[in-house]
C-alpha cells in the first residue's frame, strides 16, 4: 500500500500530549538538573510555553546559553 499523506500533529490537536510532555520534563530534570523541583502539575500549568521557557523557567537559568548546556 502506497501512503498519499502523512500527518503531523504537532500541537495535541488530535492527540493529547500534555501528559507526555510531562514526563519528558520529569525524566530531563532529574537526569540534567536533579536539583530542581518539578512535578507533572507544575509542567501542566505551564505547558503553553516553549520547551526552552520551561527549562529556563524550572532551572532558574539566566541566559539562552545556560538552557543549551543542559
Amino acid at each position: 500500500m502506497k501512503l498519499k499523506a502523512v500527518i503531523f500533529d504537532i500541537d495535541g490537536v488530535l492527540i493529547d500530549s500534555v501528559y507526555a510532555n510531562a514526563v519528558f520534563f520529569e525524566r530531563f530534570f532529574r537526569k540534567y538538573a536533579p536539583d530542581v523541583k518539578y512535578s507533572k502539575s507544575q509542567y501542566i500549568e505551564r505547558n503553553h510555553m516553549t520547551m526552552w521557557d520551561i527549562i529556563k523557567h524550572f532551572t532558574k537559568a539566566e541566559s539562552d546559553d545556560e538552557v543549551r548546556r543542559l
